[in-house]
């Protein structure tokens, strides 16, 4: 009772708060941490991935953050993963993305040591999809590894992370 209490003196959420009920983290990158969230009005599962503490400070990484975010925005493929909102508040940038249920190719490597050649083929035939519908969009990943390979548990796969693509913008010019 008395927690409840203290919730309703709290003042009210701001910022990423106010949309998303933040959870454990869930992923790590070279310059985000994802984590496990709920979107507050929506009612559904998100992963909100943040800047790492050490580059909140940073123009250049926030602005290729942003640019992660706005990659993927324009990207809307099934072996994709999709953005839902960029939110930016006093804890810095912060991209909201689909929820997925599923692990990462690494850890199931890790775990299972070689797959069977059916399963390998599924795998690409999904990668070898979304890499070629980002690359009609002038979007090179570059950062293709088995930690940013998502297999659903509903059979599904899911190329993550964008951070470090290039796009380009006009011909002949990519932009990181």
């Amino acid at each position: 009772i008395k927690e409840s209490r203290a919730a309703k003196n709290a003042p009210p959420a701001t910022g990423l708060e106010a949309g998303y009920e933040i959870g454990k983290a869930i992923g790590q990158g070279g310059m985000g941490v994802v984590y496990e969230a709920v979107d507050r009005k929506l009612r559904r599962p998100v992963a909100v991935k943040m800047l790492r503490d050490e580059f909140k400070l940073n123009d250049e990484a926030k602005t290729r953050f942003l640019q992660e975010a706005r990659t993927v925005a324009e990207l809307s493929h099934p072996a994709i993963v999709d953005i839902h909102a960029i939110v930016e508040d006093e804890r810095g940038v912060s991209l909201v993305f689909e929820r997925l249920a599923g692990r990462t190719l690494d850890l199931i490597l890790a775990e299972r040591g070689r797959l069977k050649l059916p399963e390998i083929k599924r795998i690409l035939q999904s990668v070898c999809g979304g890499l070629a519908y980002a690359h009609a969009h002038d979007v090179i990943h570059r950062d293709l590894k088995p930690s940013n390979v998502m297999l659903l548990d509903d059979g599904g796969v899911k190329l993550l992370d964008f951070g470090l693509a290039l796009v380009d913008t006009t011909e002949g010019a990519p932009q990181p």
